[in-house]
């Protein structure tokens, strides 16, 4: 089984760098930058391959898909090896260490594709003992709100082949669409739906174990290719800060590994994965000394991202908008510098730097109330903290964690004081500012300020506060370095008679590995919190426990297996009825059972069909009552399923959306003695009806 995951991880890295790399070599575009934005590329190609086929009427699937897509990378990159020989772009500067050095660490920390390999490298290394270990098994998966949608999405579209974000649902076949109980459907990012869609449909493997291993590939891989990419154009003449940014770019709990304890989230995972590479790509275009096809090159590769991230998840672009908007200022400032002297350039800077900042503000009051972004916009989440707690949340690095991340915390503040004396990356700790604010407003507060400062994100706490943790990566990278500046110089005042090179070395040395021990280490104490424990292992532990097969469940081993039987019994287009709060909203996405309610929200308002109401609240009279027997027949039914049948003795367990359950009634109140029905299996509170009553 493991061996599948590895293989569906290499088919994932497959179908994410093959063709985006291709295409970019094609453009003449060399270096990790290649292969960094690669995935964005390749993302963009797929889904506009589902947005095409669906009116055509063509079923996507990883041949129909992949291979067109590949042939034509192969013959652009063919046509592109000719045509443009001799011709080389580099997307941003990068300080290379002078030929006749004898250094062969200054020369490893200097090769971009040495530092490229480090952050992949350790990128494998983090995510394996994080993540893949703690799956207990490859086809284990978060039982959470968000994942019944990702899953049975992903499900839906290998069923259907279409792979379209517009109108992106569970219910993708022509059979699901006709009898889907909740009407209404609009756009929604698939681009990691897409993903699973490919591995599932080229190697047969199940739904969630796909999707471990696509989300493993944007995490281990994708995640800090992309932070390499970003760091290395930021800090091109520090070559020791983007060596430093390796160890902490998985280093944060918020980000990457909260997204998939909370929700899990997923889309936005892969979205923020590929997040950095807008931000690197955009300051490219500014980059002094660039010459015109790198920046012409950096801007159209930014644009290609933006698409890109609209259709992983939206908010990545904004975002990015966060990240980017004290550089937008710096650089409007750097025009008076065209200007000539007249004694008032520090006014026109001034002038023209308040200016900017309007007129983001501005654009970002207008995009607020737009209205194609209401559905997010308009998302509430309660204040979860007072003020002062988010903080110190903020402050600790803790955010929504157990614990905090003291030393990283202390990095972080480190780095924005260096900026004070290297003004030029002020702007980073600007970003990291007014993201930490985000946060602290989204966290401890409701109401319209709330939805003004958050609401591109749903108002939702835990996404601000990966974003913060996003920004921080370059400050504790820069604190990290600066750090171990200082070690050096006290260690050269000590052992003055030292040989400065293995000194340098050493003193690198130990500082990775207090950092390694001090941030890495689970269940590392911290005096911020009564936890006792980091904000990372205690992330780290939800994880564990979360696939634990051990700990109780709302969709358990011994319901799998049932579920499993069941569908040797029924027909394979068969519909089968079902509670979704009950667990058997999984039972799609997972186990491949065609069950009729695959969402868990929503039931009993205005875009729920009359066939469903009629179900939910009087199927128990399906043998007395000719509305609800005309309704099974209409969606065409033909057995139920209860996973956790009332009335039987021992715990039964539930999605945080049954609530009192008063909405399932109807179906709940069947029992093996109730006309209509009869039982086809049998165990413990667990049965299998077959529907007799005919309208």
């Amino acid at each position: 089984m493991w061996g599948m995951f590895a293989l569906a991880v290499m088919t994932g890295v497959l179908f994410l760098y093959v063709p985006g790399a291709l295409l970019l070599r094609a453009a003449r575009v060399t270096g990790p930058a290649c292969f960094a934005c690669a995935p964005m590329v390749s993302l963009v190609l797929y889904m506009l391959c589902g947005v095409v086929y669906r009116p055509l009427g063509v079923f996507s699937s990883w041949f129909s898909v992949f291979v067109p897509i590949l042939f034509f990378s192969i013959m652009l990159f063919a046509f592109g090896s000719i045509c443009g020989r001799g011709t080389v772009i580099r997307i941003a500067p990068f300080c290379l260490v002078p030929e006749n050095t004898s250094s062969w660490w200054t020369r490893v920390r200097s090769s971009e594709w040495a530092m490229q390999v480090l952050y992949v490298l350790l990128g494998i290394a983090v995510a394996t003992v994080f993540f893949a270990v703690f799956l207990g098994s490859p086809e284990a998966f978060m039982q959470e709100y968000d994942n019944v949608h990702h899953l049975d999405t992903a499900r839906s579209f290998v069923d259907s082949g279409n792979w379209s974000p517009f109108g992106a649902m569970p219910y993708g076949t022509e059979a699901d669409v006709r009898i889907n109980p909740l009407l209404g459907q609009g756009y929604y990012p698939t681009a990691w739906s897409s993903m699973v869609a490919l591995v599932v449909s080229m190697l047969g493997v199940s739904v969630p174990l796909a999707a471990n291993a696509i989300n493993f590939t944007f995490v281990a891989i994708v995640f800090p290719a992309s932070m390499f990419l970003l760091m290395r154009t930021i800090f091109f003449e520090k070559p020791g800060v983007i060596a430093f940014g390796s160890l902490c770019t998985l280093g944060f709990s918020a980000f990457p590994w909260m997204f998939l304890l909370f929700g899990p989230l997923y889309p936005n995972a892969a979205a923020f994965a590929v997040m950095p590479l807008l931000a690197a790509c955009f300051v490219a275009v500014f980059a002094r000394e660039a010459p015109i096809r790198s920046r012409v090159c950096s801007g159209t590769l930014f644009c290609v991202g933006v698409v890109c991230c609209a259709f992983t998840q939206p908010n990545a672009v904004f975002t990015a908008a966060v990240f980017l908007a004290p550089f937008c200022v710096v650089q409007a400032v750097r025009l008076a510098d065209m200007l000539p002297d007249s004694g008032n350039r520090r006014l026109v800077q001034i002038g023209i730097g308040v200016f900017v900042c309007l007129l983001i503000l501005a654009v970002w009051y207008a995009l607020n109330k737009a209205p194609f972004l209401q559905s997010a916009v308009s998302h509430s989440w309660p204040a979860t903290a007072t003020r002062f707690q988010a903080f110190l949340d903020a402050l600790s690095l803790g955010f929504r964690a157990l614990g905090a991340q003291v030393l990283l915390a202390f990095l972080v503040i480190v780095g924005a004081l260096y900026t004070l004396c290297e003004r030029r990356y002020l702007w980073i700790a600007c970003s990291y500012a007014l993201s930490a604010f985000m946060y602290v407003v989204s966290a401890s507060s409701d109401g319209p300020l709330q939805h003004l400062v958050s609401g591109f994100w749903y108002t939702d706490s835990y996404r601000m506060a990966a974003m913060a943790a996003l920004f921080a990566i370059p400050l504790a990278s820069l604190g990290m370095w600066a750090v171990m500046g200082v070690f050096r110089k006290s260690a050269c005042k000590l052992v003055s008679h030292a040989d400065y090179r293995r000194l340098s070395v050493a003193c690198s040395g130990v500082v990775v590995v207090a950092f390694l021990l001090g941030n890495y280490y689970p269940a590392l104490t911290t005096p911020l919190r009564d936890s006792g424990v980091s904000a990372l292992g205690s992330t780290v532990s939800g994880l564990r426990l979360a696939s634990d097969e051990r700990v109780p469940t709302v969709y358990d081993a011994e319901e799998r297996a049932f579920v499993r039987e069941v569908k040797k019994v029924v027909p394979d287009d068969a519909l089968v009825l079902n509670v979704p709060d009950d667990g058997s909203a999984f039972a799609y996405g997972t186990d491949e059972l065609r069950v009729y309610y695959r969402y868990l929200r929503t039931y009993g308002e205005e875009n729920e069909t009359q066939e469903s109401k009629a179900i939910r609240t009087g199927l128990n009279e399906l043998a007395s009552n000719e509305d609800v027997r005309s309704a099974v027949e209409h969606v065409g039914a033909e057995y139920l399923l209860l996973l956790d049948r009332k009335g039987v003795p021992g715990e039964r367990r539930f999605l945080f959306t049954y609530e009192d359950g008063e909405k399932w009634n109807g179906v709940e109140s069947v029992q093996d003695d109730t006309p209509g029905f009869e039982v086809v299996l049998s165990r413990d509170d667990m049965r299998l009806y077959r529907i007799v009553a005919r309208a």
